[in-house]
């Protein structure tokens, strides 16, 4: 091992256990380390692909989960755009894992859109719920949880929780700050996971709702129209607009103004009457661009 090495393995084991250690001056020394690794060791170092040799050989030396290599690497390599992410995560805004997805996200708006990194960055924060305002993605931001509403508050509670949690079990047991924070990163993974699939899930259901309640209405003015027109048909029956119309021509005929100038109930029939005649051209349009089915 050089002296170079040996010097950034010491340098990052000091680190690793200071006290409010951030993972971007975490990640910045285990870059250093990894390339000292590769010029002390030449190519040896990279007989399978470097990603995964690299978290193996952190794994391995320091412990933790291999994830967490991962994805702060990740965010890392993807450049000083994306390296505000890492003060979203101490916030306890998002995981790291999360954080990894977001860069991946933006690096496709970016090529998608043809605009700049840190743009795509502002757009992938927005579409998932983590950032609101027009201000530069900075420190000064403000930055909302991976979930909107209620969510959100539930995103903070359980994630306060599970740090009071863990305090309380070490409370008598000395543990690294390092692998507290590890143990946490992916609790918080797993959280971000569990409530973005949980909103999927609600936002499924209500779709859902609003369709048949949507279907439920229309079925209900289709009975009122046919009613109005003396029609005796039920929703998804093929309804003869000859039929409708004959009925629509009658009873406007029947309703007519000139014939009931003193009968203002006629006039609110008449456009009773027409208006059902309208719902059912609609009504027939649909059923036929369905081939028999409602939509």
């Amino acid at each position: 091992m050089s002296s170079e090495l040996d010097a950034l393995l010491s340098d990052y084991d000091a680190t690793r256990l200071r006290e409010g250690v951030t993972h971007l001056e975490l990640v910045i020394l285990e870059h250093k380390i990894w390339d000292q690794l590769k010029l002390d060791h030449g190519t040896g170092l990279t007989k399978r692909p470097e990603v995964g040799e690299r978290r193996d050989w952190f794994v391995k030396r320091f412990g933790g989960q291999s994830s967490t290599y991962d994805n702060r690497f990740t965010i890392y390599k993807a450049g000083s755009w994306a390296h505000p992410l890492f003060d979203l995560v101490e916030k306890g805004v998002m995981s790291l894992g999360t954080a990894k997805n977001i860069v991946g996200q933006a690096k496709r708006i970016t090529k998608r859109k043809q605009i700049s990194p840190a743009d795509a960055l502002k757009a992938a924060l927005e579409n998932n719920g983590d950032y609101e305002g027009d201000d530069e993605l900075d420190q000064t931001s403000n930055p909302l949880p991976a979930a909107s509403g209620s969510l959100r508050s539930f995103h903070r509670t359980v994630t306060l929780l599970a740090e009071q949690h863990l305090e309380e079990s070490f409370s008598e047991i000395h543990a690294d700050d390092y692998f507290k924070r590890t143990l946490l990163d992916d609790f918080r993974d797993s959280l971000d996971l569990l409530i973005r699939e949980f909103g999927q899930k609600i936002n499924r259901v209500k779709a859902e709702a609003k369709l048949s309640s949507r279907r439920a209405a229309g079925a209900a003015q289709f009975e009122l129209a046919c009613e109005a027109l003396g029609l005796k048909y039920k929703w998804g029956d093929q309804v003869d607009m000859r039929i409708a119309k004959q009925r629509k021509n009658k009873r406007s005929l029947e309703l007519h103004p000139d014939r009931n100038p003193d009968n203002p109930q006629a006039a609110r029939e008449l456009e009773r009457v027409l208006n059902a005649y309208e719902i059912l051209e609609i009504y027939s349009g649909r059923h036929r661009s369905a081939h028999g089915k409602i939509t």
